[in-house]
């Protein structure tokens, strides 16, 4: 007859006071076995195993690190996926070790690989240390852009591609390193111009075979990189004790292209210069020095976008800007340094088509148009400054008028020929103009007759006499005795354009004899201004160099000019007197001298009196 035994049965683990030593009793609820020991303690039968096996292989696999499992979430056919796989026990056992906790273990949660999938394990090598680069890992992330820059999730495939192209640049194409040598070269992307990639990045880098050159990408477009060889150039010296400067045979554009050896000492940058070939020392080498100069010049010298302000004409060779070198629209005032571009560096005459603006332009600059200069301003009068040709120092300058003075613009029309010497533009008063002949300031003439001469009160010459002449003219003349000097006077109202400077003269006189003596004027003034004594003495009197009579009766003489005559108060809106007198004493004429007059020259500083 069967018997039933039944156990002490519950839920939990059951108290000691409900069991005896040896008594068992059932967990039903976590399925786990019961009893009470010697000390009265409740254990749990067959916890702490020392040694575990499954169907008679030992796992080796410590209790810590089997406990990894506990809290693992995985459902029974989830892991039944372990069914048939054929790692062997080895191999599984490189898992010993592992310090992955439950939690991290858990991102197998749901996986539904096959047990095919799973046997790639089979042969595996790798040791616990090596797997245990998973310690940490708490996901699966697919994510393209890496955004999230995790330190504890594992990417896919397809999100490392797709990052690694973004990064690259190849807008969703392959990317293949399968020509990457680390030893010798590192193949970049090539092609022609054409094949530049249609939205590229800051910070492509490419090798362009059209151009046979490298180039980047930057926020200025494509460009250039790289850089060439330089060529060393040496050239030797020796020294005088005198020669400070020696002609090199290469232009090193600075000092700092240049090193400089004296009897095959290096020489410091601060004891010499250069300047184009010419190398300047600061001393002179001494008397048979060996001077040994290393010149080095780039050959080829390539650079990406060029900063703004950063090339002047120096460093532009002559004509050698073409268009082909310059992208269209591509050149902007900021990659042109201030005060750069001159001249020299424009290989033919600048055209303007329609007009140019310089200055502020049609508002408050210069504008050219075809067939028309305007000269506008901010404020100020316009003009236009002639300067000298000695470094700028003085100019003549045309200026228009200020506005006050204007009733309306004026056109001046010039005319179609140069005129003759001294003439002057003058204008019809419609603003053509047309060259005449007009006064000019500058030396000019007065003749003063005899007749309008009186003789000094004392020591005076003799009173005016009209002499006829068995011909023509009258004479109308003062004598002037040969023993002593004498004199007469006459008076002069000077222009207001007289500049009230010094004046000259010339006398016209004859003689009635043969006599071929000498005869010496002399000539002194005084101004007298309105309510001014007249009672003055006159300046100093200024003789001529006295002159020969031809010998022939009645022939008339002119002296030469004389020097220059300094009148005493000279001014302006004053009568002046003159004092002219024979000088005996300088002259050597035996008959009486005949003053038929003199030219009074003087010089104005204005056109008119006005």
């Amino acid at each position: 007859m069967a018997t039933t035994i039944k156990l002490k049965n519950g839920s939990g683990v059951p108290a000691a006071s409900s069991l005896v030593q040896g008594e068992p009793a059932i967990d039903l609820t976590n399925r786990r076995l019961y009893t009470e020991n010697a000390s009265g303690s409740v254990i749990e039968v067959g916890n702490n195993p020392s040694v575990l096996s499954i169907a008679g292989t030992t796992v080796t696999s410590t209790a810590a690190e089997l406990n990894i499992l506990d809290g693992v979430t995985a459902t029974a056919s989830e892991l039944n996926i372990l069914d048939g796989v054929t790692s062997s026990t080895t191999e599984l056992n490189i898992l010993d070790g592992v310090t992955a906790t439950a939690s991290e273990l858990n991102i197998l949660d749901g996986v539904t690989s096959s047990t095919a999938e799973l046997n790639i394990l089979d042969g595996v090598t790798a040791t616990a240390a090596e797997l245990n680069v998973l310690d940490g890992v708490t996901s699966f992330l697919d994510e393209d852009d890496m955004a999230s820059d995790s330190a504890t999730s594992i990417p896919s495939q397809q999100s490392v591609k797709a990052y690694v192209q973004s990064q690259l640049g190849t807008g969703g194409g392959s990317v293949s390193f399968s020509t990457l040598d680390v030893t010798t070269n590192l193949q970049v992307p090539d092609g022609t111009t054409a094949n530049r990639p249609g939205s590229p990045s800051v910070g492509n880098f490419r090798y362009n075979t059209t151009t046979g050159g490298f180039e980047g990408y930057s926020a200025d477009g494509w460009g250039e990189i790289g850089g060439g060889g330089a060529n060393l150039t040496t050239n030797n010296f020796t020294g005088d004790n005198s020669n400070t400067a020696f002609t090199l045979s290469i232009d090193p554009s600075v000092e700092q292209n240049t090193f400089v050896y004296i009897d095959g000492v290096y020489q410091q940058k601060n004891t010499y210069s250069t300047s184009g070939t010419t190398l300047t020392f600061s001393t002179a080498p001494p008397t048979g020095a060996s001077i040994e100069v290393m010149s080095m010049t780039a050959t080829n010298s390539i650079v990406g976008t060029v900063s703004d302000n950063a090339i002047t004409t120096a460093k532009i060779a002559d004509l050698n800007v073409t268009t082909a070198k310059i992208a269209n629209s591509n050149v902007t005032t900021a990659k042109i340094a201030d005060d750069n571009i001159t001249s020299d560096k424009l290989a033919h005459t600048l055209d303007i088509v329609t007009s140019l603006g310089i200055g502020g332009g049609s508002s408050n600059g210069v504008s050219i148009s075809q067939g028309a200069i305007a000269l506008k301003n901010g404020g100020a009068q316009s003009k236009i400054d002639f300067y000298c040709e000695s470094s700028n120092a003085h100019y003549t300058r045309l200026q228009a008028a200020p506005h006050s003075s204007y009733a309306g613009n004026i056109v001046l029309t010039l005319p179609a020929s140069d005129g003759d010497a001294n003439q002057v533009l003058t204008s019809d008063g419609s603003g053509t103009l047309s060259f005449q002949t007009g006064k000019l300031v500058g030396k000019e003439t007065i003749y003063i007759p005899a007749a309008a001469m009186y003789p000094n009160t004392t020591n005076g010459c003799a009173d005016l006499e009209q002499v006829e002449l068995s011909n023509g003219p009258e004479l109308k003349c003062l004598d002037f005795d040969p023993s002593s000097d004498e004199n007469a006077q006459f008076t002069v109202c000077f222009p207001k354009s007289w500049n009230e400077g010094t004046v000259t003269f010339q006398a016209f006189w004859t003689v009635t004899g043969t006599n071929t003596g000498t005869v010496a004027w002399g000539l002194s003034g005084v101004s007298i201004a309105d309510d001014a004594s007249i009672n003055t003495a006159f300046g100093t009197n200024v003789v001529a160099t006295a002159k020969a009579f031809s010998g022939t009766s009645n022939d008339i003489m002119v002296s030469a000019e004389s020097g220059a005559v300094t009148i005493a108060n000279a001014a302006v809106d004053t009568q002046t007197y003159f004092q002219i007198m024979r000088d005996v004493s300088a002259d050597t004429q035996s008959g009486d001298a005949r003053l038929l007059g003199i030219k009074l020259f003087f010089t104005t500083d204005a056109a008119n009196d006005s």
